[in-house]
């Protein structure tokens, strides 16, 4: 009877964390209709970075660092693309966008250089039982000041510990 108790409290916990976990959610504003063009790089964009993480997974010295997929990017989201249609491919591949708080008081001189930049993430891109991967796609603008265009993009793969 105790095993059967331990084992319903153990399912019933389960069945709390995954209602609690957080959802990802796309910061393409609702009012925003996303084109089938965006849409579509998107989706293309996700499944090269899935094909990119499978072809990874066989060379253990990669683990547990950043590894640079820039190049993989780089065709879904040209530099000199419009910000605002950047940003929408990137939530159509199932990023969060983070976007830097402009209006915070001024940051100490040693600052990254690129603290204006957006950065797409994704948490959980992959997990395995000792391993999680995150991705991180970065865009940055000319300027702080005009997020017109695009003018650098990178993106990284960290494989840690869960």
């Amino acid at each position: 009877m105790t095993i059967f108790r331990s084992t319903r409290r153990w399912l019933l916990w389960l069945c709390a964390l995954a209602l609690l976990r957080p959802r990802r959610v796309g910061s393409a504003e609702p009012e925003d209709k996303l084109s089938p063009d965006l849409q579509k790089r998107g989706t293309q964009l996700r499944a090269a970075l899935e094909d990119a993480y499978r072809h990874l997974k066989d060379y253990p010295r990669a683990r547990f660092s950043g590894i640079n997929v820039s190049e993989v990017v780089s065709p879904y989201i040209p530099i000199g693309s419009s910000f605002k249609d950047a940003e929408q491919i990137l939530a159509s591949a199932g990023f969060e966008i983070i976007r830097p708080n402009l209006e915070a008081p001024p940051l100490p001189q040693n600052r990254s250089k690129d603290w204006y930049g957006v950065v797409g993430r994704i948490q959980d891109f992959a997990h395995g039982l000792f391993q999680v991967t995150r991705v991180y796609i970065s865009l940055l603008p000319p300027s702080p000041e005009d997020y017109s265009t695009v003018s650098k993009v990178t993106g990284t793969f960290y494989i840690s510990m869960p």
